[in-house]
């Protein structure tokens, strides 16, 4: 009976309280590109269209977009072609600049010009041609191409893009009939 007893008698002592208001907020990435006015005053929303295009020439207008971090912490933006279809687009280049316009930042010469280039060079390489790339090399998400990094793409930023395009000079007649067309894709990367 003593046994029975201790077994079953015994004292819990026990206390708490709390401490309120713990949250976590998850980051948000979003980005939006929308046509941008030019120098005459008119929007030039990319995609852009050209007819009647001959080996060398350059699309005129330069096509303007801007590009908007809407997210809440910096990204790297980066840029691909993808959806390339059409005899010419073997012989199709295009050429980027881009620059920051909330915080002024530097032109970026993001696919290689300064200035406008006025001709398109060989289809085939590069071949001295610094001003254009291939729409071949920068087809495909494992393509991408660097924009801006996180430290120029703060959360409401405008980077502005500037595109041009053309038909490279020694484009084969093969490449002559019909034409090319893609879809050009803005990606924003958090680290």
């Amino acid at each position: 009976m003593a046994a029975a007893a201790i077994g079953a008698t015994y004292a819990a002592w026990t206390a708490s309280d709390d401490i309120a208001g713990n949250t976590l907020s998850t980051a948000n990435v979003s980005l939006t590109a929308v046509g941008l006015a030019g120098s005459g005053g008119v929007a030039n929303p990319l995609p852009f269209g050209e007819t009647n295009v001959l080996p060398g020439d350059v699309s005129s207008p330069v096509e303007r977009a801007v590009v908007t971090n809407d997210g809440s912490v910096a990204l790297d933006l980066k840029m691909y072609v993808d959806n390339v279809t059409g005899p010419a687009c073997e012989a199709t280049k295009i050429a980027w600049q881009s620059r920051s316009i909330v915080s002024g930042g530097p032109n970026v010469n993001l696919l290689g010009y300064t200035t406008d280039p006025v001709i398109v060079g060989s289809y085939g390489g590069p071949s001295g041609d610094t001003n254009f790339t291939r729409l071949a090399d920068i087809t495909g998400v494992g393509q991408a191409v660097l924009v801006a990094s996180a430290a120029d793409f703060e959360a409401g930023e405008k980077i502005a893009m500037r595109q041009l395009a053309g038909f490279a000079n020694d484009a084969v007649q093969a490449q002559h009939s019909g034409g090319c067309s893609w879809t050009l894709y803005f990606i924003g990367e958090a680290n």
